[in-house]
């Protein structure tokens, strides 16, 4: 494994291990090329860099190169070597075996209240970790060696300038070092037989159980598909503060939380693999719904964001995860309710002419951040926003049926019928897909692919528009990769232009299942193994490009893992 891109982590952790280089890459805050100890607290997100990582010979620092796999990290070095590993989600242990080998934890203080101290007794003590600039504490402690602080304060005595621990052995031998992450003000250290290989043990058959569940895949993305689940696996943290369920964040390297999109992606993968897991991914937005329906734009242990809204794709994957697994009453109960109030919101807050059409108040709030929809004006009307909530309102006629509410099943139909006939009208114009900005309603001279998300509508499209859809999707999109976001031949087409140009997980998947409804079964498997062999060969990126296929941006993302996952299970039934 390589972790430069996907750090070293376990289920429920908030902590990680990444190798980096500098601040490009995926990691901020880091001084020179490193092993690091971050933190995925997300009020830690800018700074997440708790310490630097070094071996030690006789006292000074050593060259040194590393391995890595799934589970466990080793540092080898002229004389000894360190191997780390995973103790439960908050400990780290570090084994140091050679004679004269140690290990230095640099927590390189760079804020006034960065401090570290010593508690304890003369016999056992142990160090108590102040990361200020992280938000964050913890516990370092030798349990067969001697870990000595280093530490120059500041003048003003407030914190220190430089602070570092030495670990070293007491008498040659081998030595245990943990970590331990202290979630709140103080803890005391964790008072136990402290193994290196039986906490590596333990993890590794955590892992092997929960990837177990998943379905068998074709031989060719087998190592890319266990690779995608632990991608997936690693980045979800415990509940905690205001998480009310376990989460899967969508990066250990950039971005540590929840947002609220991709969050659908990876609750469909879950889907008839881990339910529990699954429904909890799909509902720890919805924790937070406000009084009007809103969700918020991002969530994680410590934030909740609420300047964007994101696309409400939510009772669409409700119903995908409906067609994988079967929901408890009580489950439909509560996905009625979450989304009646979500379409509620759009159509109350978000149709500031309340002529029937909802609008974007920013590129983000449609997930396509900087896409050419928005090129014209922040405020625009695209239609992939009126197809998703026609799905949502399909999505709450088949929960009230399933639930034998007949009259509530008609109106949403009714409902989506309308919306539908509304939508074609607004923006579809001698079979042109068109969108409009700002309070005049201009029409937008773009070229994104995100208006023909309407795709997504299936059935409900006129056949002569399907094949427009289709035949536009093949001629000015399609790579020998999968979708790019933005026309090939487009003036603004950036290869690594974000929704500019590159292929995105989400939009893959969107766009082949909008495809199978529309009857495109041979054109969404095509699609669908473009895709696939992208993953295989670049990873879990955040997005690629659209003409080499290399990987773009945080290389190690949620949503494009479970992307992967749910169109290698749909590979195999094709």
């Amino acid at each position: 494994m390589d972790i430069r891109n996907v750090p070293l982590s376990v289920y429920g952790s908030y902590m990680a291990l990444a190798y980096y280089k500098d601040d490009k890459c995926n990691f901020r805050g880091v001084k020179d090329e490193a092993l690091y100890l971050k933190s995925l607290r997300g009020k830690s997100r800018s700074t997440p860099a708790v310490c630097k990582i070094l071996p030690l010979i006789d006292g000074q620092e050593a060259d040194f190169t590393y391995e890595a796999d799934l589970f466990h990290i080793e540092i080898n070095f002229a004389g000894g070597c360190i191997k780390i590993c995973f103790d439960g989600d908050s400990r780290i242990i570090f084994k140091v075996e050679g004679e004269k080998s140690g290990l230095r934890l640099d927590f390189m203080p760079s804020s006034e209240y960065e401090y570290n101290f010593t508690l304890g007794t003369k016999d056992k003590p142990y160090h108590i970790i102040n990361s200020y600039k992280t938000l964050t504490k913890y516990i370092v402690k030798s349990v067969n060696g001697q870990a000595i602080l280093n530490q120059e304060n500041s003048k003003s005595l407030l914190g220190s300038i430089n602070s570092y621990i030495d670990v070293n052995s007491l008498n040659n031998d081998s030595f245990i070092c943990v970590i331990e992450e202290i979630p709140t003000h103080m803890i005391k250290p964790t008072e136990k037989e402290y193994s290196y290989e039986a906490s590596l043990e333990e993890t590794t058959k955590k892992f092997e159980a929960f990837y177990e569940a998943f379905p068998k895949v074709f031989p060719e993305y087998e190592e890319a598909y266990k690779n995608a689940v632990y991608v997936d696996w690693s980045c979800t943290v415990k509940k905690f503060g205001s998480l009310k369920r376990d989460g899967m964040y969508m990066s250990n390297n950039l971005f540590q939380g929840i947002w609220s999109w991709d969050h659908c992606f990876n609750a469909l993968a879950l889907a008839n693999v881990h339910n529990e897991l699954a429904w909890d991914q799909m509902m720890v937005l919805f924790d937070h719904q406000d009084e009007n329906g809103q969700i918020p734009g991002s969530v994680s242990d410590s934030t909740v964001r609420w300047n964007f809204a994101k696309p409400p794709i939510h009772g669409l994957f409700i119903e995908k995860m409906m067609k994988k697994t079967e929901l408890s009453k009580e489950q439909l109960l509560e996905a009625f309710d979450c989304i009646e109030k979500q379409v509620n919101f759009w159509l109350n807050f978000k149709d500031f002419d309340q002529d029937g059409i909802c609008e974007y108040h920013h590129g983000n709030d449609s997930g396509y951040d900087n896409s050419t929809v928005f090129m014209d004006d922040f405020v625009a009307e695209s239609p992939d926003l009126s197809a998703f909530l026609i799905k949502a309102m399909e999505t709450l006629a088949i929960i009230a049926e399933k639930l034998g509410r007949d009259m509530e099943e008609r109106l949403w139909y009714e409902r989506s019928d309308d919306l539908t006939k509304l939508t074609l009208e607004r923006f579809v114009r001698e079979e042109k897909i068109i969108t409009y900005s700002g309070l005049e309603k201009n029409i937008v001279e773009s070229q994104s692919i995100l208006p023909y998300t309407l795709v997504i509508l299936g059935d409900r499209l006129p056949k002569d528009l399907k094949n427009k859809i289709v035949n536009d999707l093949k001629n000015k999109f399609m790579t020998e990769y999968g979708l790019a976001t933005e026309a090939t031949d487009s003036p603004y087409y950036n290869p690594d232009g974000y929704w500019r140009g590159p292929i995105w997980g989400p939009t893959m998947v969107l766009f082949i299942e909008g495809l199978e409804e529309c009857g495109e079964v041979e054109f969404a498997k095509e699609l669908t193994e473009k895709f696939c062999k992208l993953v295989k060969k670049s990873g879990c990126a955040e997005n690629f490009n659209a003409i080499t296929g290399d990987p773009l941006c945080d290389k190690a993302y949620t949503w494009t893992a479970s992307s992967f996952i749910h169109l290698c299970e749909k590979m195999n039934k094709y």
